[in-house]
């Protein structure tokens, strides 16, 4: 399920909330854990091209 989010701040707050309450279960930093998220969404992007298509090019693309 995706949660639809009135603005761009309201997400990145439920995106923040979510990560604080993830490092305080797991005892993993803040910073790590967007060092996952980031690498995830990265990989997420290249899997999808999938077509041969470099993902940080697609990465840089609007």
């Amino acid at each position: 399920m995706n949660p639809r989010y009135a603005t761009p701040v309201a997400f990145r707050a439920a995106l923040e909330r979510r990560l604080r309450d993830e490092s305080l279960r797991t005892g993993l930093s803040l910073h790590r854990l967007r060092q996952f998220l980031v690498f995830d969404r990265y990989l997420t992007i290249a899997v999808l091209a999938g077509d041969g298509e470099s993902a940080g090019r697609i990465c840089t693309l609007s």
